[in-house]
Parts: structure tokens; C-alpha cells; sequence
């Protein structure tokens, strides 16, 4: 699974769509600019508590393989990165649902 599915993935949770449920390049140009950073602070998070002795290598593209399973990456990755992109929203109601869903994972 690479950054650009979880971006693609988190914009669809936070309803960031066109009205047909389909996530906008240009609808969702700052989100996707934002969507590499978050990723990697939510990786790096990741990778520490799966293996606190590996170190992490920030991803350079959105296009990167990501280093974990698809199943934490769906499962905790995802809602990561839409609790980041709702909180550069200023979206408190997304920033609140998603951060719970990530910290609880």
C-alpha cells in the first residue's frame, strides 16, 4: 500500500469528496500537499511502537511503499492521517473522532 492510497483513503473518511463520494485532486489540493507529512509523522509513530529498535525512513514521495502491514496501515494509518488533515482544517468535529480512533488503536 503506498502514502497516495492512506491520503486517498483519509480525504474519503472526512467526507473531503465531491458530492459523489470521489476524492478532487483540485477540491483537495492542500490536503494531498499536507498528506506526505502527516503520513510520515503517523509512520514514524508506528514503526517506533512495532519495533522501538528500527529506525524510520521518512518517505520522500506519497507514491512510497509504506514499511507495514496493510492491516495497521488501514487500520491505524488511516485515521492518523485524517485526524492531521482534519486538525489543518480546523474540522475540531473530524480532529476529535479520528484522534480518539488512532490513539485507542
Amino acid at each position: 500500500m503506498t502514502g497516495a492510497d492512506v491520503g486517498e483513503q483519509a480525504l474519503v473518511l472526512l467526507n473531503y469528496t465531491t458530492p459523489i463520494g470521489e476524492t478532487d485532486n483540485a477540491l483537495n489540493a492542500e490536503q494531498i500537499r499536507r498528506a506526505l507529512p502527516a503520513l510520515n509523522q503517523v509512520m514514524a509513530d508506528l514503526v517506533r511502537i512495532k519495533d522501538p529498535d528500527k529506525p524510520f525512513e521518512r518517505l520522500t514521495s506519497i507514491d512510497d511503499e509504506l514499511p507495514l502491514d496493510d492491516g495497521t496501515v488501514i487500520l491505524v494509518a488511516v485515521p492518523g492521517v485524517a485526524m492531521y488533515l482534519a486538525h489543518g482544517e480546523n474540522d475540531a468535529d473530524n480532529y476529535n473522532r479520528f484522534s480518539n480512533e488512532y490513539y485507542q488503536r
